[in-house]
């Protein structure tokens, strides 16, 4: 490789190169972001994808998971025949981590987005899954997290999906006229964290466009560089006949 006739062909086209290297950068940021002139403004063609996580417990009254012993009755008696009975004062840990799969189904279902969208339109998308342990078993705990194109979106979609179940469940337990000892506390233990960065943008459409505009004209300039007709010095066509006739 010749750097030397690459730099000097290309410092000899210097006009054509440095247009070249302009029209690159100018179609390259014509591949990141879209130009508007009604109203005049700039956007990314391709929008970033964040997202944020929170986690909700699934339980009852009286924190059954801070005790050791769960099994504890409570006695009545029946008005109609006046005997007592006994029941149990605490569910069954299994049943809340199959109401924690069920919660993540009814966390996303219509009348939950109906509550979302008094506030106004939901930004970019919410979702909500039942978490397992790492052996694979139900915890009575259900994620909920929501994507959209800027980190505050996505923790404001978060914050108001989370809301949104909580008003939906406790209006359910009200309209069935559920006592308050009987009924299902969802709590939220751990509220949507700042948004992270899940998809950024692409760059590769851009740096193609950007080389394969550059790599054209540099060939551009050597083309040109060939088509020019090559003079031979006054001299040399001298010393040449010379040495012919010698």
């Amino acid at each position: 490789m010749d750097l030397q006739l690459y730099l000097r062909v290309i410092w000899r086209f210097k006009l054509l190169v440095a247009f070249g290297l302009l029209l690159a950068v100018g179609l390259s940021f014509l591949a990141i972001v879209r130009v508007s002139l009604d109203p005049v403004g700039f956007s990314y063609r391709q929008p970033e994808q964040w997202t944020s996580e929170g986690t909700v417990l699934v339980s009852q009254r009286g924190f059954p998971w801070g005790r050791s012993i769960t099994e504890l009755f409570t006695f009545s008696v029946d008005e109609a025949t006046g005997r007592e009975f006994s029941e149990p004062r605490f569910g069954s840990p299994d049943r809340f981590s199959d109401l924690a799969a069920l919660y993540a189904e009814l966390a996303v279902s219509d009348p939950v987005r109906e509550i979302m969208l008094r506030d106004g339109p939901i930004e970019g998308s919410f979702a909500a899954e039942a978490v397992e342990s790492s052996q694979g078993d139900g915890l009575p705990l259900v994620s909920v997290f929501a994507s959209a194109s800027s980190p505050a979106a996505a923790s404001r979609t978060a914050e108001r999906g989370v809301q949104a179940f909580l008003d939906f469940l406790a209006r359910e337990q009200a309209r069935n006229q559920i006592a308050p000892e009987d009924r299902v506390v969802v709590s939220v233990v751990e509220r949507p964290q700042e948004a992270v960065l899940v998809a950024p943008r692409k760059l590769t459409r851009p740096i193609v466009i950007f080389l394969t505009v550059l790599i054209a004209v540099i060939g551009l300039a050597f083309v040109l560089e060939n088509l020019r007709p090559r003079v031979r010095p006054v001299a040399s066509e001298a010393a040449e006949r010379m040495r012919r006739s010698a």
